[in-house]
């Protein structure tokens, strides 16, 4: 079972390998997309084309922001998911692990 968009084209990412001897190699940096989910039937069925496809994904990406040289983690492993599918992400950590406070 592969990971599937809206349309039922194959999920997909960027990846760029960290740099090599630059001491974050040990390190990854994950960007999921956002995009708002959809909810029901009718809201799904407006989805702009963006969000529910990857057949537009292109076999390279530039990506700046996070990702530029002055990025504090431009050397580690960069992995960028864009969003296709109209789901949300969530995560549950509890107080007491989380190393925020």
């Amino acid at each position: 079972q592969v990971a599937v968009c809206n349309d039922g084209s194959p999920a997909g990412y960027y990846w760029r390998p960290a740099t090599k001897d630059a001491g974050q190699e040990h390190i990854w940096f994950i960007l999921l997309q956002g995009g708002g989910q959809c909810y029901d039937v009718e809201t799904c069925k407006k989805r702009a084309h963006y969000a529910v496809s990857s057949k537009h994904y292109h076999k390279t990406r530039w990506m700046g922001g996070v990702f530029a040289k002055a990025s504090p983690v431009y050397n580690a492993n960069q992995l960028f998911v864009p969003y296709c599918s109209s789901d949300g992400y969530a995560g549950n950590v509890a107080a007491e692990d989380n190393p925020t406070g």
